[in-house]
């Protein structure tokens, strides 16, 4: 089966979210299993848990999406429209139509729900 031609912008994009998104959920259930009586540590939701806003490794350099990466990241979308709707199967995103204000309102959300601890993208 020959793989799918992604480019390598539309990777970066999402080297973003899923490193995170990981990160999160082993902080979320690394110590809820602890049984030495301390309290399990902060969950991703909580107004005092700090996520990482950073990390580098040698492979990769992981950063929270802002509207700060609106054109790289309409440009990933926009090269990768039809694989994204035949791949993610989320409807009819991205939209045909779609503009880099459409793009740019939408990682404005991502950063505010990033910021309000209500997601991490």
């Amino acid at each position: 089966m020959k793989t799918p031609f992604i480019p390598d912008i539309l990777i970066h994009r999402f080297r973003f979210s899923v490193p995170l998104i990981l990160l999160s959920a082993t902080l979320l259930f690394a110590d809820s299993t602890k049984s030495n009586g301390q309290p399990p540590a902060l969950h991703p939701w909580s107004e005092t848990f700090t996520a990482p806003t950073k990390i580098v490794t040698e492979r990769a350099f992981l950063e929270p999406l802002t509207p700060d990466h609106t054109a790289m990241d309409f440009a990933a979308v926009k090269s990768s429209s039809e694989h994204l709707r035949e791949t993610l199967q989320w409807g009819s995103w991205p939209p045909a139509d779609m503009t880099e204000q459409d793009n740019r309102a939408a990682l404005e959300n991502h950063w505010a729900e990033f910021e309000n601890h209500e997601a991490y993208a």
